[in-house]
């Protein structure tokens, strides 16, 4: 559990509206390491290309959680651009077609820097509850924008 975070650029968060961004796919076909990559490496070009402020995000076998603040768009166009990137690359790593994510997405806009700090660590403590890994850090696909 976090009892503070502190952003690497040393940001002051507290007064901040920071959306939560969460979604899965409609399949367990994301427990390849390699399309979990994909969708780890899509999560941080939208970041470095400035269209996402990434904070925290986990990549599961068979949904993500991320948590970013949107930078030059709504979150219907972001996703839509994160859903079709990973699809174009993931499908023919498996040799298959069709869709790969579900339609919806679940959201949630935080508004404090407790909430932040509670969605981050639930983002990241994630593998540990599945029982995927003992410690969060030891999960290969994970990215935190904070000291952990």
């Amino acid at each position: 559990m976090f009892s503070a975070l502190t952003k690497r650029s040393g940001a002051d968060l507290s007064h901040r509206p920071w959306p939560m961004r969460k979604r899965g796919p409609d399949t367990k076909r994301g427990s390849n390491p390699g399309a979990s990559k994909i969708v780890m490496d899509a999560l941080k070009r939208l970041n470095d290309e400035g269209r996402i402020e990434l904070i925290a995000a986990v990549v599961m076998p068979d949904h993500i959680h991320f948590a970013a603040r949107l930078q030059d768009t709504g979150l219907s166009s972001r996703m839509h651009s994160l859903k079709s990137y990973t699809s174009n690359k993931i499908n023919p790593l498996l040799g298959r077609d069709g869709a790969l994510w579900e339609s919806q997405y679940y959201d949630h806009a935080i508004r404090t820097e407790d909430e932040l700090n509670e969605r981050v660590n639930y983002c990241l403590q994630k593998p540990v509850r599945r029982r995927l890994v003992e410690r969060f850090e030891d999960y290969p696909q994970w990215y935190c924008a904070y000291k952990v």
